[in-house]
């Protein structure tokens, strides 16, 4: 009998063992699964923000391919991209335009050009876009959307979406 008893006492401590390792298991286990979903949310909430800036981008490249084959906004002979006073119209919207025009054989001529403008979509989403105007005829327009209301302002949260259309 004390031979018994003795060997319940020796026991006595592997029940509160056994209840912290069992604990433990499910609290990391549920830190898991926490963190998880954490980051999942986060993913969920750039989505939004993914299409917005992908719609921005769309838009203004539209905006400068309208521009470029229906206007000849960004013509690097034209008085306007001279004297750096060319405009955009977009959806009703004047934009004023950046213009460097390059001699690239010397010959007075302005044979390439970079057009650069930004475009704010709506209220909160606005798209950069830059149109260059190669020696060779060719003609490269990217547009980068984001999901805020001023390209020029940007945070951690912000979210870009880029187009590029060469012809």
């Amino acid at each position: 009998m004390i031979k018994m008893r003795n060997k319940i006492k020796n026991n006595a401590g592997i029940a509160l063992l056994m209840a912290i390792y069992i604990s433990s298991a499910a609290s990391l286990l549920g830190l898991g699964i926490l963190m998880l979903l954490y980051g999942q949310l986060g993913i969920a909430g750039s989505a939004k923000g993914s299409v917005v800036a992908f719609y921005a981008a769309d838009t203004g490249l539209e905006c400068a391919l309208y521009g470029d084959l229906i206007d000849n906004r960004f013509s690097t002979s034209s008085p306007e991209a001279i004297n750096n006073t060319v405009t955009i119209n977009c959806n009703g919207s004047s934009q004023p335009v950046s213009t460097t025009l390059n001699d690239i054989d010397s010959d007075g001529d302005k044979d390439e050009g970079t057009f650069k403008f930004n475009y704010q979509v709506s209220s909160d989403a606005c798209a950069s876009v830059t149109a260059q105007k190669l020696s060779s005829g060719q003609t490269i327009i990217s547009s980068f959307g984001e999901n805020v209301p001023n390209c020029s302002i940007s945070s951690v949260r912000t979210v870009q979406r880029g187009l590029e259309v060469t012809y």
